[in-house]
């Protein structure tokens, strides 16, 4: 995909006064040789030296490790506020700028107001958090490592169900005050001018049911319980984090 492509893009045109308070943080999570952050980084040299972009690589290539790859980020990150956000979602510059004028409170902020093909539907996953805060409700669980889709909205969960934590939903005020919305990139998109693209590397595809660790969100429920096969508790989620290896890529010459 080319979704990479289009974030050095969009970062290159934030003002020097917004990167100056920013890195960039990538977890590449075990890509093809030939194929990795740091191949396509180099490729766009002239583009992205004057950035501050760090990558973390995975050795291991484990299936949906979603919930790994976030705790990395978060253990490796040596800022106090964190942006955690997907390699298809892009933000404006003026969406930037709101972001960094909401890192200022010890709050949590969800549900960024997102723009995707079918409409208007604000992230689940997108989220401004200090990193101390991150820590406090555990990271990620990565239990759910091996299935597709349930690491998110329990990570959000804990964030809601901490009573010393104040988690706003960002799309209200960002439709009122205008702020533009962040665009979800489709996997198809096309390569954008001015970029040197990497050949799409088209190698084997995780499965997008769950396979173990099945866990299920029960939607109706006002505390948003979870059922899972292992034992059911609130509150009682693994610790363990960063079962992997990993390694600092340098990139820059």
């Amino acid at each position: 995909h080319h979704h990479l492509a289009h974030q050095l893009k969009s970062w290159t045109s934030y003002g020097e006064e917004v990167l100056d308070q920013i890195q960039f943080l990538i977890v590449d999570d075990s890509s093809a040789p030939g194929h990795t952050a740091a191949d396509f980084l180099q490729a766009n040299y002239d583009l992205s030296e004057s950035l501050d972009i760090v990558i973390y690589k995975i050795d291991q290539n484990l299936m949906w490790n979603i919930g790994g790859a976030r705790n990395l980020g978060f253990w490796m990150a040596n800022t106090p506020w964190i942006f955690m956000s997907d390699t298809d979602t892009q933000v404006a510059p003026e969406t930037m700028n709101y972001i960094l004028n909401k890192a200022k409170k010890p709050k949590v902020y969800t549900f960024f107001q997102r723009l995707r093909d079918s409409g208007f539907k604000p992230h689940p996953a997108v989220m401004l958090i200090r990193k101390l805060d991150y820590w406090k409700v555990g990271g990620c669980d990565e239990d759910f490592v091996g299935s597709y889709g349930w690491t998110d909205p329990h990570f959000r969960y804990k964030v809601q169900e901490d009573p010393t934590l104040n988690a706003i939903k960002a799309h209200k005020e960002m439709d009122e005050l205008e702020i533009t919305p962040l665009r979800e990139m489709s996997d198809d998109i096309e390569c954008p001018d001015s970029i040197i693209c990497l050949e799409t590397f088209h190698g084997e595809k995780a499965p997008k049911e769950p396979e173990k660790n099945e866990a299920k969100f029960d939607k109706k429920s006002r505390k948003g319980k979870w059922s899972s096969n292992k034992k059911s508790r609130k509150g009682k989620w693994s610790n363990e984090v960063l079962r992997f290896t990993w390694r600092k890529v340098r990139w820059q010459k």
